[in-house]
């Protein structure tokens, strides 16, 4: 009966030991699981922020190449290239500016007379803003409407926020590592001046 005992002790030892055991095997996987979930959130919130993105002019080259699109270019007295201009069809045009060492300025998409988007680029190639535009269909001239992003020479997101013809209404900083400030808004008063002054609301 002792040695019985003994046996049955240690077996219901070994259970218990046994059950013990499972329990922490599933709490560390889920707390690993658990983990790795926010891990993935947070990397995917980041990776939102990083953008890294320079324009690839070889795709309209290559379009040239084809007799797909038209290629117009506008040259400086020193022979250098100023603009380039690519005609897509009837409608849809995009026309690339460069400084004197061919680094690219800015590249704006046009659908008829109306410009549509236009992006700026560091001398690295790098995008540095993208503004949404509005074309007033009466006087021709082109304004900021609509969403728009900033960003720094590392591809990381600076700023984004809303304009409406040229005056900004709301933008969200960020520093150069992904982190996100406080949103400033923006209120326009008519001055006596029948100017407009904005005022930050913090």
């Amino acid at each position: 009966m002792l040695n019985l005992r003994i046996i049955d002790g240690y077996i219901m030892g070994n259970t218990n030991f046994a059950t013990m055991k499972q329990r922490l095997t599933f709490g560390i996987f889920g707390f690993i699981i658990l983990m790795m979930l926010m891990g993935s959130c947070s990397s995917s919130e980041t990776d939102k922020r990083y953008v890294p993105y320079t324009f690839d002019q070889n795709n309209l080259d290559s379009l040239v190449k084809l007799k797909i699109v038209i290629l117009d270019e506008v040259k400086r007295e020193d022979a250098t290239v100023q603009e380039r201009r690519y005609y897509l069809g009837d409608s849809v045009k995009y026309i690339l500016t460069y400084n004197k060492s061919a680094a690219l300025l800015n590249v704006s998409k046009y659908e008829g007379a109306h410009e549509v988007w236009t992006e700026n680029f560091y001398p690295n190639g790098q995008r540095m803003s993208r503004f949404t535009m509005f074309t007033d269909p009466e006087t021709g001239a082109s304004y900021y409407q609509g969403a728009y992003q900033s960003y720094y020479q590392t591809g990381w997101l600076k700023e984004e926020g809303y304009y409406k013809r040229d005056k900004p209404f709301w933008m969200l900083p960020y520093t150069e590592n992904g982190l996100s400030g406080d949103t400033i808004f923006y209120e326009y008063q008519e001055a006596e001046s029948n100017s407009t002054e904005p005022i930050e609301i913090p």
